[in-house]
């Protein structure tokens, strides 16, 4: 699997289901894409853990940020979250779990924003990232 580059980051071992969401992501706009087009990534994607552990959220539009040239600063910093998030749960690989996690970590992004206003929060959502995997290794074991 090669790394994921977004702009001068290097973003190694993100997952087919993640790599989708940004693709999805990135299609949304000409300009720069934002933590809420990353969250509109992940969501479209559908079918990954993320998308499982999240409640409804409403149909409350995200709305725009500040566009930067090609990712928002935002967006980046959710990325780099992302990852440090797969690292710090002992993760050889990024998905969309981990995606939604930087979201929520990141404190400027208006994705952050929605999902925190709609009774998300980082420490919870790590909590059920893990149940769930550890319920997915018992099935298999």
């Amino acid at each position: 699997m090669t790394a994921l580059r977004c702009g001068d980051v290097e973003l190694p071992n993100w997952t087919a289901r993640a790599r989708t969401a940004l693709r999805l992501a990135s299609q949304r706009t000409d300009a720069a894409v934002t933590t809420a087009d990353l969250l509109h990534g992940v969501l479209a994607e559908g079918a990954n853990l993320a998308v499982r552990l999240l409640p409804p959220l409403g149909d409350a539009p995200l709305g725009p940020e500040d566009a930067l040239p090609q990712w928002s600063g935002p967006a980046v910093a959710a990325l780099e979250l992302a990852h440090a998030e797969a690292a710090g749960l002992g993760h050889n690989y990024v998905g969309c779990e981990h995606l939604l996690l930087g979201l929520l970590a990141e404190p400027s992004g208006r994705a952050g924003e929605f999902l925190r206003a709609r009774g998300l929060d980082l420490a919870s959502f790590r909590a059920a990232v893990v149940a769930a995997l550890a319920g997915f290794a018992h099935a298999r074991g």
